[in-house]
C-alpha cells in the first residue's frame, strides 16, 4: 500500500513537473477567426489609404490571401505567407515589399504595417464587402438654355 501511494506521489510530482517545465502549445486553431475580408486605413500625414485583406482557406485548410489598395486602383495582389500563430496574424507581400503583423481582439485586428522602412498603425475590421468611395457625378454635357 505503502509503495502505491510513494508510487502515485511521484507520478503526481513528475506530471507537474513535467507540465511546468514543457507547457503544452495551444493546440485550438485561431486561423478559422481569420478567414474573411479585413478592412483599415493606412494613415500617414494629411493622407489615407485604404488596405483590404481578403482571407480565405484552400482545399488542404490552409490560409491564403491577397491584398486589395482601393484608393490606389490596386487589387488582388498574392500575399505570399499568411502564418498565424495563437491569436497573432502575420501577412507577408512581396510585390509591395510589405508585411503586417496583427493580433485578434474582439473582432479587430490591432496591428502595424511596414513598407520600405516605414511602420504604420493598421488596425483591420472584418466587413462583409469592401466599401466603395462615392465620388461626384461627372457633369452631364446637355444643351445650353438659351
Amino acid at each position: 500500500m505503502r509503495e502505491n501511494c510513494f508510487a502515485f506521489a511521484l507520478f503526481a510530482c513528475l506530471f507537474f513537473i513535467t507540465s511546468v517545465i514543457f507547457p503544452q502549445q495551444d493546440k485550438t486553431s485561431h486561423s478559422h477567426e481569420f478567414k474573411g475580408i479585413w478592412q483599415g486605413k493606412l494613415e500617414f500625414g494629411a493622407t489615407q489609404l485604404r488596405v483590404v485583406f481578403h482571407i480565405q482557406k484552400d482545399e488542404s485548410g490552409a490560409l491564403t490571401a491577397t491584398m486589395d489598395s482601393p484608393d490606389q486602383g490596386a487589387k488582388d495582389i498574392p500575399v505570399d505567407k499568411v502564418e498565424t500563430r495563437g491569436d497573432s496574424l502575420f501577412l507577408t507581400v512581396n510585390a509591395a515589399k510589405g508585411s503586417y503583423a496583427g493580433i485578434f481582439e474582439k473582432n479587430e485586428i490591432k496591428g502595424q504595417w511596414s513598407q520600405s522602412g516605414m511602420t504604420l498603425e493598421l488596425n483591420l475590421q472584418r466587413v462583409e464587402k469592401v466599401a466603395q468611395i462615392k465620388r461626384p457625378q461627372e457633369p452631364k454635357i446637355g444643351r445650353a438654355h438659351v
